[in-house]
C-alpha cells in the first residue's frame, strides 16, 4: 500500500508512511456517471483514516482521487496535495503565442492542456487544466461567453477567461 502512496511515505525510509498509526481503516469509493451531452467520468477515492481507542474512524492521513485520469493527492487533515494527469500524444499543447503558454511555460516547454466544456442559455463555459511534460498541473483557466439581447433588441456578446496557478490562486 506504501507504493500507491509515495507521497506519504517516511522521508527517512520509502518502506514505511510517515504516520506511526499501525491499525488504519480504507476508504474507498468507485463511481461512473453519464456527462450531459455524451460520454462518462469515472472517479475513484481512496483514503487512511487512524483507528481512536474505541474502534472508530478519527484522523484523516491521506489518499487520492482519480477523476478521468487526473490524480489528486491528499495529505494528513485533507490538505490538498499535488495534481496529476498521464500526459501522451492525444493530449493537446497550448499554443507558442498564448496566454496559457505565457502563464505555464517554464524554458519554452510544451504546456498540456485538457478542457471540459458545457452550454448555457446564453453561451458556454469552459475550464482548462494545465500540465507539464511530467503530468503535474501548472495551474487552470475559466472562460465564459455568449450573448443576449437587451431590451432595445441590441445583442450583447462577452467573453471572459480567468488564471489560476496550481494552488488556485488568481493570476
Amino acid at each position: 500500500m506504501i507504493a500507491e502512496f509515495t507521497w506519504l511515505q517516511d522521508a527517512n525510509d520509502a518502506s514505511s508512511f510517515g504516520f506511526n498509526d499501525t491499525t488504519l481503516i480504507i476508504q474507498s469509493g468507485k463511481n461512473t456517471y453519464a456527462k450531459e451531452g455524451g460520454g462518462t467520468v469515472t472517479e475513484e477515492r481512496k483514503h487512511i483514516f487512524s483507528v481512536d481507542n474505541n474502534g472508530y474512524m478519527d484522523q484523516h492521513l491521506g489518499g487520492k482521487e482519480v477523476i478521468d485520469g487526473e490524480t489528486v493527492q491528499w495529505n494528513a487533515d485533507w490538505q490538498r496535495g499535488a495534481v496529476k494527469f498521464t500526459i501522451d500524444n492525444s493530449i493537446p499543447t497550448a499554443s507558442p503565442d498564448s496566454q496559457a503558454y505565457s502563464l505555464y511555460s517554464t524554458n519554452n516547454a510544451d504546456v498540456y492542456y485538457r478542457v471540459e466544456e458545457w452550454t448555457h442559455d446564453y453561451g458556454s463555459d469552459k475550464e482548462y487544466t494545465y500540465y507539464n511534460a511530467s503530468g503535474e498541473m501548472l495551474g487552470t483557466s475559466y472562460e465564459n461567453s455568449g450573448s443576449w439581447t437587451d431590451g432595445d433588441g441590441n445583442t450583447i456578446s462577452y467573453k471572459n477567461t480567468s488564471y489560476n496557478d496550481a494552488n488556485w490562486n488568481w493570476h
